[in-house]
């Protein structure tokens, strides 16, 4: 195909770019489809596992309001005096704020843990 091509050759060259270029938006809206159906499926089995319903809830396990009861109060105890500098403070609640989240999300990442190695078992 080199040199120029008679009108027919390019007019099926064209109609072939032209089903091609259909199953590409096809595909592209099959994944677009994909990607909410997955986003909507992980926020639900992240809703499951907070709530406790993915496996049997373990005994031991601290309940999930106890552990938000927990962090409130590690963030209450931890907010510095009134007495600082007001751009001291700010940034001591900042650190407080941001140990106390890592703390959660640690809290929350091991307990989500148990449960993966509790539905493998």
């Amino acid at each position: 195909m080199h040199g120029k091509q008679t009108i027919s050759e390019q007019r099926i060259i064209v109609a072939e770019l032209n089903g091609l270029d259909n199953e590409i938006a096809l595909t592209e809206g099959m994944v677009r489809d994909m990607q909410n159906r997955s986003a909507a499926l992980r926020r639900s089995i992240f809703a499951d596992a907070f709530s406790g319903q993915l496996v049997a809830q373990e005994p031991s396990d601290e309940l999930a309001s106890a552990l938000l009861e927990r962090s409130a109060a590690e963030r209450a105890a931890s907010k510095p005096s009134r007495k600082t500098k007001s751009g001291s403070r700010r940034a001591n609640s900042q650190d407080s704020q941001a140990r106390s989240s890592f703390d959660f999300m640690s809290d929350a990442s091991s307990a989500i843990r148990r449960l993966a190695q509790a539905a493998r078992e």
